[in-house]
């Protein structure tokens, strides 16, 4: 068995919708976290989280093992500030980058106590749409990640038990509405916390992402729109 001393530490950063989060890891124990619940200030506020979680637990770059980030999908600006910290982070102090699907924190983050129910984790991506993956109570996925209308999505898969979370099930519950209540709503909240498993077993498996190459998965480009000039 491995010392608790010797377990690798690793500091997560999470940043796929409006708030920001960090945490430190060692091992499987969760040994800080902190967040900005504040919409869209991650260029200024998690370069002091980082920080902040560093000073709190007495830590040097020199015993962080890797950094851990959301993969996406989620918000393109907030998801492109955490890659770039993340990335500029590895490059400085040569340890390795670790990229965790979004959608596997919201899952990992819901109650799975229904062994047949089939779990979709969801992002809102605005116009009644989400950003959704489907999954199994034994936490394997099963479809997505991907983009779909609300109400096309519970087309396909209400004919069972449903158990449905995150932005897109807590920013607009009125879409899910099920004439045969099948679909049962978790107002499930994550953060750089639920990060902590999918990240060693990404780290003991040597799943590591190219620092030259390395982009999260988006799913959606930014709506970027030009001005009309006065006439």
């Amino acid at each position: 068995m491995i010392a608790a001393e010797d377990q690798p530490v690793l500091l997560h950063l999470e940043t796929a919708e409006q708030g920001c989060s960090v945490a430190l890891s060692r091992g499987n124990t969760l040994i800080y976290t902190s967040a900005d619940p504040l919409s869209f200030r991650h260029t200024s506020q998690l370069p002091l989280l980082i920080k902040d979680a560093m000073e709190d637990q007495q830590m040097d770059w020199t015993q962080i093992k890797a950094v851990a980030i959301c993969d996406g999908p989620g918000s393109y600006t907030a998801l492109r500030v955490g890659a770039s910290m993340a990335k500029a982070i590895c490059y400085a102090h040569h340890i390795p980058l670790i990229a965790v699907p979004t959608l596997d924190l919201i899952y990992g983050a819901m109650d799975t106590g229904s062994p047949e129910a089939i779990y979709v984790a969801t992002l809102d991506a605005r116009r009644e749409r989400v950003f959704y993956a489907l999954y199994d109570a034994s936490g394997n996925c099963l479809e997505g990640p991907d983009l779909s209308r609300i109400d096309a999505l519970i087309q396909r898969i209400a004919s069972q038990e449903v158990r449905a979370g995150g932005s897109g099930v807590i920013n607009q519950p009125e879409l899910w509405i099920h004439p045969d209540n099948v679909i049962r709503l978790d107002p499930v909240r994550y953060s750089a916390a639920e990060m902590t498993g999918p990240a060693l077993q990404r780290f003991a498996r040597g799943m590591f992402e190219d620092l030259s190459t390395y982009a999260p998965n988006y799913l959606l480009r930014p709506n970027i729109t030009t001005p009309r000039q006065a006439r």
